[in-house]
């Protein structure tokens, strides 16, 4: 008897198993317009704002018809009866694979005790209820990109353009739509959170070692402004030639800091420095890993998750800094090469006018948004 009840709950265990690889199949069937919608979205940041408005209409309407037309092949596969030949292989192909799957999660489930198969069973009928809730939440989401999408027609183009960056950034970044997510352990979620924020203190630490060039030539720039025209002309030179060597140029288009800790430690020759470098550096690294923990800590799932979404903002924030950053000081080489063709009574007023772009960007200082 005990025999035959533990055959009905593998059986049971098989089938639902089955259930819930074609409900995730279905959901990110569904999600993959999402998926593809981020990716647009990413690859287009550096685009000027004309271009990029086009692109983000396209972007959308591909979303939306993507969502749609996914709905209307699953409406047609299921009301209607394939009449190819090439449907039917098709059918069959999908067949034989459903069997494999069934083959292989039957060999899984033997090796199962009683109690484990009932456990297994409960824990995916939890998942297939979870993933049932979120496809009706998917769809209105995307109903609702439809719908904001249509009402900003309703806007000029400048400012459509906001509307739209808008909307697209609500549902990609919404993390609750996806199913590896979802399923997540508070474990998991706060060693991410742990990992998420050093990774943006180090890289908030790096943007400030660098922008200190941008700082400095501000500072000499108005230090110089009373100084006499021939001593104020060498100065100028002097100040920008230190904003655009190869090494700050560099290190601002991959994001590091200027010396850090490591290089530090590689540059020293004396082995007795690099050893206490190295030592200092460890420390430093668990004090740093210590703080990490320590501001995750306390935290309920749902704090944990909104706070590793406020720490991606903060990351991309960041890493359009670097981008700006990077584009004006790579402007400002190029500008300071082409000065060389003015005489130096007419150079000097070129490089002030070159100077005065990369110092005054507000965009570009800490603390702005």
């Amino acid at each position: 008897m005990d025999f035959k009840k533990k055959e009905k709950l593998k059986k049971e265990d098989v089938a639902l198993t089955m259930q819930v690889k074609d409900t995730e199949k279905h959901y990110q069937d569904v999600y993959n317009s999402v998926n593809q919608l981020r990716d647009a979205y990413g690859s287009c940041k550096e685009h000027f704002a004309l271009r990029r408005y086009g692109e983000l209409k396209d972007m959308i309407k591909a979303c939306i018809t993507y969502k749609e037309m996914g709905s209307a092949a699953k409406n047609s596969a299921t009301n209607q009866p394939q009449k190819t030949g090439k449907g039917k292989i098709e059918k069959l192909r999908e067949n034989a694979e459903i069997l494999s799957e069934v083959a292989a999660t039957d060999v899984k489930v033997s090796d199962l005790r009683k109690a484990e198969i009932v456990k297994d069973i409960k824990e995916k009928k939890k998942r297939k209820e979870k993933i049932d809730l979120m496809l009706p939440q998917l769809k209105q989401r995307l109903n609702e990109l439809k719908r904001h999408y249509e009402e900003s027609k309703q806007h000029l183009p400048m400012n459509r353009y906001g509307v739209m960056k808008e909307i697209i950034k609500t549902l990609i970044r919404d993390e609750t739509l996806r199913i590896d997510w979802c399923f997540k352990t508070k474990g998991v979620l706060k060693a991410e959170d742990e990992a998420l924020t050093r990774e943006v203190w180090a890289i908030e630490r790096c943007y400030r070692d660098v922008y200190q060039f941008v700082y400095q030539l501000d500072i000499a720039y108005k230090a110089c402004m009373e100084h006499f025209v021939l001593t104020r002309y060498e100065e100028l030179k002097d100040m920008i030639k230190a904003c655009i060597t190869d090494e700050v140029i560099t290190r601002v288009a991959n994001n590091r800091a200027i010396n850090s800790p490591q290089e530090t430690g590689r540059s020293t020759n004396s082995p007795q420095k690099t050893g206490r470098a190295v030592r200092l550096h460890t420390a430093a690294q668990r004090l740093y890993e210590a703080s990490a923990r320590d501001e995750v800590s306390g935290l309920h799932k749902a704090e944990i998750v909104n706070d590793i979404e406020e720490k991606k903002k903060r990351k991309e924030k960041i890493q359009l800094k670097f981008l700006r950053l990077y584009n004006r000081l790579v402007k400002l080489k190029n500008d300071y090469e082409e000065s060389k063709q003015h005489l130096p009574m007419n150079r000097y007023g070129v490089m002030k006018e070159m100077i005065q772009p990369l110092i005054q960007d507000q965009c570009l200082r800490i603390g702005s948004t």
